[in-house]
């Protein structure tokens, strides 16, 4: 059981919405300020191995495991004793801590994410988040009552982990619902589970309609997962209807995305256009709509897909190249480094700031590639892939 040391009846954390992810500080037992994501899908809050190191806090090692998060191969995964969480107004006592490894996810952001608060918050208290205020506030659960406008859904509590059902109309196929896990760190959409696909004929109804289909990768604790991604015609989650929204299609052989137990992931891409309220006290969720609702769901238009390595996140990498993009087209290449985009130094940009902008359908963007010894230079005439 989770007990706060001191007597908070609210208490508000300002946070940093880059990647739709929600980014907040926090220290391990009075060490470092640390930067931690929350992650709602998390059944137990973790601290990244590095950074465990680093702060000197002793753990035990239980080995390489198949990790129950996104990723089709084996994690190395250790256990903390107690130790106490400070988060802005707030200060938890947990029995145990995981550590894992968060390298890849970090590199996939283009930000060092130095750990995962998770469950053990939602478990104490009624977490309300707004991503365009960037805020998070705490209530207490017995002296919490919404009086706003928004709809509550029941929650499915299991394992300390937040399930919500929604239904997913594929071109081809019929609507069907499923019960979703509610995944903040998830900057996408939904991820539909390899089972669900595979048992409501998914893909096979969405190729027969012609959708377009990209291949990507889903990462998490234990790495990759092979996903495709198509544009759906709906996603409904109790009254709210989201119109061609970007959803993706697990592959995945091993991990979360594999598992039978639960549809799939919602991630934040459909919660940022809600201000959400997570009461596991009364097992429910409450989504009360932003003027974000009805925004257009965008993809990439130049097919390149980037990785962020160095120290700082800021060196990228083109690891892939989508077959027939504008990217194929200008003859970029797995390995390229990216140098330049539109006159700027891409390392002065966050790989945030880079993705937005190899998004703007229909515009021409400059790049420059360091390929080997030499500096490519090369024109992205931008097409929305989906």
């Amino acid at each position: 059981m989770v007990v706060p040391l001191l007597a908070v009846v609210l208490a508000g954390i300002t946070f940093d919405p880059y990647k739709h992810v929600i980014w907040i500080p926090v220290q391990i037992d009075g060490g470092a300020m640390l930067e931690f994501g929350f992650d709602s899908a998390a059944a137990v809050s973790a601290i990244e191995w590095n950074r465990a190191e680093e702060q000197k806090i002793p753990f035990t090692s239980l080995g390489e495991r198949l990790n129950a998060g996104s990723g089709d191969g084996l994690a190395r995964t250790g256990r903390t004793g107690a130790v106490r969480l400070r988060l802005p107004g707030v200060v938890l006592e947990l029995p145990a801590m995981g550590v894992v490894p968060l390298r890849g996810v970090s590199e996939t952001y283009g930000r060092r994410m130095d750990g995962l608060v998770g469950a053990e918050l939602l478990a104490r208290y009624v977490v309300e988040l707004d991503w365009e205020e960037r805020k998070m506030i705490l209530h207490e659960p017995g002296a919490y009552r919404y009086a706003g406008k928004g709809t509550s859904l029941p929650l499915i509590v299991a394992g300390g982990m937040p399930f919500l059902k929604a239904t997913v109309s594929v071109p081809g196929a019929k609507p069907v619902e499923g019960v979703f896990l509610v995944d903040c760190p998830h900057p996408g959409t939904i991820i539909m589970n390899t089972p669900f696909v595979r048992d409501n004929a998914l893909l096979d109804g969405a190729r027969r309609e012609g959708m377009r289909i990209v291949a990507q990768y889903a990462e998490g604790v234990g790495g990759k997962s092979a996903v495709l991604h198509g544009r759906v015609r709906e996603l409904a989650i109790g009254p709210y209807v989201l119109r061609d929204p970007v959803v993706g299609f697990s592959q995945a052989k091993a991990g979360s995305l594999a598992r039978a137990e639960f549809a799939g992931i919602l991630g934040a891409e459909v919660l940022r256009r809600f201000r959400v309220i997570f009461d596991f006290s009364r097992e429910q969720l409450i989504l009360e709509p932003k003027g974000s609702l009805s925004q257009a769901f965008r993809y990439d238009a130049s097919g390149l897909q980037l990785r962020s390595t160095g120290d700082d996140f800021r060196t990228f990498r083109v690891t892939g190249v989508v077959e027939g993009s504008p990217a194929e087209k200008a003859k970029l290449r797995e390995g390229d480094r990216l140098v330049e985009i539109e006159g700027k130094a891409a390392s002065g940009m966050s790989l945030g700031e880079i993705l937005d902008v190899l998004k703007q359908d229909g515009k021409i963007v400059k790049v420059k590639v360091q390929r080997g010894d030499e500096q490519v230079e090369a024109e992205l005439a931008l097409r929305s892939l989906l």
